[in-house]
This record gives structure tokens, sequence and C-alpha cells, in this order.
């Protein structure tokens, strides 16, 4: 979507927390020659573009606001933004960066202002709503590009519940059970489990806690933790039609597909696949547990290249949760993934037009390839290639883009998903149940939509 992504900016509140993924340590880039290419053309030249007649023509400025959370995504967005004036001469990318809280403490004062940024990185769907009255929607540009319209995944959940887009999906989180080969190695088991089946991953449970080893990595103190795995069993406990129904806001967060979701969780703890000690724990104590060793496995939205220094470029495998007994969403392979961040105009911008022009060319096949070379986040145009130097990358990448994968968080209120996150201790040390969990996530539903 556990670390603060390139991207930055982060799925409501509990997506996304800040982790160590701004302190990464480097590793070369497969794309720094066409970046410093880049950086020549956009420097070159005049500083007014030239018009037939041999005058020039004033140049647009760009206020652009986002989050970046990473050495990373600052140095991803530098080289997109002189790639893009390099090929836009008429348009200068203002860019300000802040970190996550105060990037969208901005956006709300610039909303109550009516002025400030022309674009800015949010995040698409309900999330999205919460600042609608400053927003633009975008479905008339959309419209107008074919080849977004057709080729960009996410595009119903990134709509809000009034059908509108406001936030244009860029990039791609998708959630996978990341493995650490050397303490699936000492504990005598196969390095790159592929259970297929759900009593395949309990039994891998089993087979860890005869070893001696922690399972899964997990901190369940602040709740974050606890909706990830509600995500992705969501996934698959819902049907087709429900999930259309979440997207539009009418299915009732106590049916029968929460209710499972909840249930398969909830036998997970009871078949030890955590440490007791986690419910002390916040997120951000997770990857640090599995990447120091002390546990096999952890569910990660997106990796981190920095993990190649310290476990190898081959030292990490993926699989996603098997198949359920009664997937009721009928096609498998399937993940919970979605966008990971999107690029919004603001109603007061003076420049639509130009803006758009700089949104189309960030979502495009080429940009978003450019992007995910930097590391962590996949493409969500659907023609753009994710390549890695990094071999575990690869494989992530594969996952993260079936075509099946979908995404469910979109569609959570934050305040429905603050209800989940206040149970979570709760709920893992048997204190309330599921049916006790949803009930309380509907009572939230009906408050939001005013039912």
């Amino acid at each position: 979507m556990q670390y603060r992504d390139p991207l930055g900016t982060r799925c409501g509140r509990n997506h996304r927390p800040p982790w160590k993924r701004g302190n990464m340590k480097k590793r070369p880039f497969t794309v720094v020659g066409a970046i410093t290419l880049a950086l020549i053309m956009a420097s070159c030249g005049s500083d007014e573009p030239a018009t037939e007649g041999g005058g020039s023509v004033e140049k647009i400025t760009l206020r652009v606001s986002d989050s970046p959370g990473s050495d990373e995504g600052k140095a991803a967005m530098a080289a997109l933004d002189a790639a893009f004036m390099a090929e836009n001469p008429d348009i200068i990318i203002d860019r300000s960066s802040s970190p996550y809280d105060e990037h969208f403490a901005k956006l709300t004062t610039a909303i109550a202002a009516q002025d400030g940024m022309d674009v800015v990185s949010a995040y698409p769907g309900t999330v999205a709503a919460e600042y609608e009255k400053g927003l633009l929607p975008l479905n008339d540009y959309l419209a107008s590009s074919p080849d977004l319209q057709e080729n960009l995944q996410f595009l119903t959940e990134s709509r809000g519940i009034d059908g509108n887009l406001y936030v244009a999906p860029f990039m791609n989180y998708s959630y996978a059970f990341a493995v650490n080969k050397s303490v699936m190695t000492t504990a005598g088991l196969d390095p790159s489990p592929q259970p297929t089946t759900w009593n395949g991953l309990l039994e891998l449970c089993d087979s860890l806690n005869a070893a001696g080893v922690t399972p899964i990595a997990a901190g369940w103190q602040d709740g974050y933790y606890y909706d990830w795995f509600q995500f992705i069993l969501l996934n698959q406990t819902l049907t087709k039609d429900e999930f259309q129904q979440m997207t539009r806001g009418e299915l009732p967060f106590d049916s029968v597909g929460f209710l499972k979701a909840e249930e398969y969780l909830a036998e997970m703890v009871d078949r030890d696949c955590f440490d007791d000690n986690a419910i002390g724990l916040p997120l951000g104590e997770v990857d640090g547990i599995w990447e120091s060793g002390k546990a096999a496995i952890q569910l990660v939205y997106y990796p981190s290249n920095a993990w190649a220094e310290t476990l190898g470029d081959d030292g990490v495998g993926f699989f996603l949760l098997p198949e359920l007994d009664d997937n009721r969403w009928g096609a498998y392979p399937t993940t919970d993934a979605g966008p990971n961040g999107g690029w919004a105009i603001t109603k007061w911008s003076k420049n639509p037009d130009a803006a758009w022009r700089y949104i189309s060319f960030m979502l495009s096949a080429k940009s978003q390839e450019t992007y995910a070379s930097f590391g962590g986040s996949a493409p969500n145009h659907v023609k753009a290639n994710a390549t890695s130097d990094i071999a575990y990358m690869n494989e992530y990448f594969v996952l993260a883009r079936h075509l099946e994968n979908h995404t469910v968080y979109l569609s959570m209120p934050n305040s429905v998903q603050a209800a989940h996150e206040r149970n979570a201790i709760d709920f893992i040390t048997g204190k309330v149940g599921p049916a006790e969990v949803v009930a309380q996530l509907e009572e939230e539903r009906k408050l939001v939509l005013g039912e």
C-alpha cells in the first residue's frame, strides 16, 4: 500500500504508518542515466518557450504538493518533474513536500482559503471524499484520455460514493506474505513455502512452532496490522456483487463477508500463528522482528529494497494468502491491492488543463516504469513493465499485478477503520469475538452515511 512508501502519502490512518523506509541504504538505480539526461534536458534552453513568430510566451507555474516518504521517493519525483518540464517547456513545476500529517493539514487549510497548490497528492475512494470540497472532479479529463481510461487499474474503487473521480490512482500497493528464507532454512523447512490451502497455512504455523520459531511477526497495539489481515481476508470473503455494493457505500459491514474475515483471523490466532507478546507491540516493530530473524514471515503491502542489504537479493520470498475453502470472490490468485496514492487538481487552480497534462504524464506507462525502478510500488498502468535488479522485487511485482487483485480498503471510511483498530487487542486476546466487532463496524458505517 508498514513502511512509508516512496510516494509518501498514506491511505487513511492505518494503511501506511511511518517506518524506517526513509533511512534505507542506497542501491544503484537502473535509471540513473535516464534521470541525469532528463535533468540536463530540463535545464537547457531559454527560460521562455519560443513562439512561431520568434517571441516567447509566459510560462505556467504549477504548484505541486506531496509527501514523499523516502529519499528514493524524492529522487523519483525530481526525475519525473525534470522529464515533464523537458517535454513541456511552457510549464514550470514548483514542488513543495511535507511530512504526511503536515501535508494533509496544508490541504485542509488550502481548501478553507481556496488557495494554495494546483496539483496535490492524495488517496482515492472514500478518503478523497474528506477533501472533495477542494478537489476538481476528473471524470471529463479521464474520458478525454483513452489510454488511461482503458489501462489504469482500480478506477472503480478510486471513485467516490457519488461516482466522481477526485483523485487519479498512481502506482500500487499489494499485500503479500514476505518470507525470511534463512529463518525457514534454520527451522529445517522449505525456504520458499507456497501454501495452497487455508489448512496448509495453518500447518505451516504448526511446523514453525514445532521448530521453536515464531511463524508470523506481529504488532497489534495500534490496530493497524489487524486491519491489514481484514483487508486480505475480505478480498476473498466478499462476492463480486458485494464488492460493488461496498464501493457505493451500500454493503452492511456486519454482513457474512465481514464476519467470515474476522472468523478466519481468529482461527490463525487460535493456531498460534503469532507471538503472544505481539499485543504490546505497534506495527512499527514488525519489520524489525522479521528482518532480524525472530519470525519467519510478515505481512507486507510492498517490499523494501533495503532488505537486499541485510538478507540478500535471494534471501526473501513471497506468497499470497492461500485460496480460502469458501472463496466467495471466485477467481484466484488475488490479494488486496490498490492505488499507492494518486493525484488531484484543486478547484481553485487557474490552470486545470495544464495540471491534467502533468497528471496524465505521471500516470503514463513510461513514468510509472521509472517510478517503479526506484523500488517498492508496482505500476497500476497495465502496459507498464516493472523490473528491478533485485530478485525478490521482481517476484513481488508478479503478485502485485494479478488482474483479479482489488482493494476493499478504499471503500472503508476512516472512522470505520478506527472502530476496527480499537478492537485489535481485545480481539487478539479473545475478549471480543467476530460478531461483536462487525456489529460495531456496521454501527459506525451507518453513522458515516447518515443512515
